[in-house]
């Protein structure tokens, strides 16, 4: 009996301290990351990330990425935009009510972009973790 009871706990105390430390990478909101390369391991970013915590500018201007694509997708009712790189690795976009829509150098809308399909455009994001990516900005032509 006594196993059992010591067994628990020790199972506890390691699901306790491993969610602090879930927690903990999530007290950065990930503002920390910045734009891997190529075949960079999630570890080494996240490793990269710690290193430019030290410095809050850095910190915050690493966390905001950049890509161009092709829109693949609009949708309105989930608030997503689908963006395809030039390796054809396409991209899922959380669109919120603070991304700012920029259709040929005047203020759009996300329903604006659905007729956009196969246009090129430039999407400015941060890494949400859980929420996924997170569109600041979209802008297509000029």
């Amino acid at each position: 009996m006594r196993r059992i009871v010591l067994t628990l706990m020790v199972l506890s105390l390691l699901a306790f301290l491993g969610g602090a430390s879930i927690f903990g990478h999530q007290a950065t909101g990930g503002t920390g990351q910045q734009a891997a390369p190529p075949n960079t391991t999630h570890h080494a970013v996240h490793h990269h990330a710690h290193h430019a915590a030290a410095n809050p500018e850095a910190r915050y201007q690493a966390g905001i990425h950049t890509l161009s694509g092709t829109i693949t997708t609009v949708d309105s009712n989930s608030r997503l935009v689908i963006v395809t790189d030039s390796n054809g690795t396409p991209f899922d976009f959380v669109v919120s009510h603070l991304t700012r829509i920029d259709v040929n150098g005047k203020r759009g809308s996300l329903s604006g972009l659905a007729d956009q399909a196969n246009q090129q455009v430039t999407v400015k994001y941060r890494d949400g973790l859980r929420r996924g990516l997170m569109a600041r900005s979209i802008q297509l032509g000029g």
